[in-house]
């Protein structure tokens, strides 16, 4: 019975040991900081179906300039819009002997699942984090593009053997294509937030997060309370403040608008954004998201407020809606 027991446990130490040993070996990135999800390993040769049409950047090193293509989620369009205020230039050092790697000037929204990343990755670690791989390595990364057409010994070639400058901007065609479509959505709980980033991605365009500038409460969404959100919505001159703005406006043609719906209208937040801009000849289209309820007047009602505006119809997505069904949404808007 003890022999059993005593090697049912070196079983299990073993089995442990194993699992230790794959990922990451340097001790910078234990696998305590990392929860790494138990799912099978996706090879980086078998989801270049994944690459989406979204922008292209460029990797500059020195004079060398090479060409990625971004991947479709959200950190990787995080990247991009970031990309649009201007190139990002930054320090990276080697780590393992597989990557050079650096800290970002800001936090992006992470989608880990274990990979092995080779030749070309570009990841996201940590949310904050990123590496451009020139070898192979095992671990929990966010993929955020793809050097193409790069060897091990073309890349090794350009990023040399200490830390390296490497800027990063939107490939020069994206860069001209961009700044005609916007998306401004307000999300007080992330369902609009979602849809919002579909129709980005369906139709090519930048992203506007409307912000209030005193953040809603869970308090203040409590419905039926005389919560903040029902005092706003029967006061039909309530403005919200936003935090934030669009400098440059004028630039864009069509601008999709979504918000939740709100006792069966907008928030009034959206009235504030409406009202803050001239939308003189742009067009605007609404969308909305709900439990529940259609899209009613809500949309409608916001006419007055941007009265020089061509609008269009508006459209309501429920919570659970796909991004398939956003993008056909889309496609038969911009096809009519």
């Amino acid at each position: 019975m003890r022999k059993k027991w005593f090697f049912s446990v070196l079983s299990v130490l073993l089995i442990l040991a194993l699992c230790a040993c794959n990922g990451r070996t340097v001790e910078k990135k234990k696998p305590s900081e990392s929860k790494t999800k138990t799912n099978d390993v996706i090879d980086s040769q078998s989801t270049q179906a994944d690459l989406a049409a979204i922008p292209e950047i460029d990797v500059q090193v020195g004079k060398t300039v090479l060409t990625a293509t971004l991947y479709d989620n959200s950190a990787a369009w995080e990247f991009a819009d970031l990309l649009r205020k201007g190139d990002l230039t930054l320090s990276l050092h080697d780590y393992g002997n597989f990557e050079k790697t650096g800290d970002l000037p800001q936090k992006f929204t992470a989608s880990d699942e274990k990979i092995t990343a080779t030749t070309g990755d570009i990841v996201l670690y940590k949310g904050n984090q990123i590496s451009l791989i020139y070898g192979s390595n095992q671990w929990s990364y966010t993929r955020l593009g793809k050097i193409k057409g790069v060897t091990k010994a073309e890349l090794l070639s350009v990023l040399g053997s200490s830390n390296v400058a490497v800027t990063f901007r939107l490939h020069k065609e994206d860069a001209a294509k961009s700044g005609k479509v916007l998306v401004a959505y307000f999300s007080a709980t992330g369902t609009t937030k979602t849809l919002a980033q579909y129709v980005r991605e369906a139709v090519g365009a930048d992203l506007y997060e409307i912000t209030p500038a005193v953040p809603y409460t869970e308090a203040d969404l409590a419905y039926y309370t005389d919560c903040r959100a029902d005092r706003e919505q029967s006061d039909p001159s309530a403005r919200p403040a936003i935090s934030g703005s669009i400098s440059n406006m004028d630039e864009y043609d069509v601008i999709f608008i979504g918000y939740p719906i709100w006792h069966s209208q907008a928030p009034r937040i959206i009235s504030t954004f409406l009202e803050s801009y001239d939308f003189s000849g742009k067009t605007v289209i609404p969308f909305c998201t709900s439990h529940s309820s259609g899209i009613g007047s809500s949309d409608t009602n916001l006419h007055t407020l941007a009265p020089k505006a061509k609008w269009e119809a508006g459209k309501r997505f429920a919570r659970d809606t796909d991004k398939a069904t956003v993008f056909s949404w889309v496609k038969e808007f911009l096809d009519s």
